[in-house]
C-alpha cells in the first residue's frame, strides 16, 4: 500500500477547478497586511495535492492556528478519493477569517494523527516603511 502524502499546500485567493479536474490558482501569497487588529480576511483558498493508494478513499482534517497555538476555526474533516492516478486536489475555503494577533497562523493537514503538510500565513501590521513582495497582500 502506497503512503498518503501531501505534495503542495499553500494559500490563495481563488481557485477553479476545470472539468476535468485541472485546478487553477489565482493569488497565491503567504502574508497578509492590516492596518489594526483585531481584523479579519475576506475568503482565502488552502489548497492542497494529495498522493497515496489509487482509489482509496481518505478522510483528511484541517486545523488553523493562531500564534499563540490556539485553534481558530473548528477543525476541518474532508473526504477524499484518489482516484486512478492516486492522486487528489484539495480545496479549503476559509470566509471571514479572524485575526486577531499579528503573527504567523498554521494551517496543517492531518490523516489521523498524522502530519502530511502545513503552511504559514503570516499577518503583520502595515506601516509607512512597509516593503511588499510578490507574495504579499494588503487588506484594507
Amino acid at each position: 500500500m502506497k503512503k498518503l502524502s501531501c505534495n503542495l499546500l499553500l494559500t490563495c485567493d481563488q481557485t477553479i477547478l476545470s472539468k476535468d479536474n485541472k485546478i487553477s490558482l489565482i493569488g497565491i501569497f503567504d502574508q497578509i497586511f492590516l492596518p489594526e487588529i483585531p481584523g479579519s480576511h475576506s475568503k482565502l483558498s488552502l489548497v492542497g495535492i494529495i498522493s497515496g493508494e489509487p482509489f482509496s478513499d481518505q478522510i483528511l482534517t484541517i486545523t488553523l492556528k493562531d500564534p499563540k497555538n490556539q485553534s481558530v476555526y473548528p477543525d476541518q474533516n474532508l473526504s477524499v478519493n484518489l482516484g486512478t492516478t492516486g492522486k487528489s486536489n484539495l480545496v479549503a475555503e476559509f470566509i471571514n477569517l479572524p485575526i486577531k494577533y499579528f503573527g504567523t497562523y498554521v494551517f496543517s493537514l492531518y490523516v489521523g494523527k498524522i502530519l502530511l503538510g502545513s503552511t504559514t500565513l503570516t499577518a503583520s501590521q502595515i506601516s509607512q516603511s512597509s516593503s511588499f513582495s510578490p507574495k504579499s497582500k494588503v487588506i484594507n
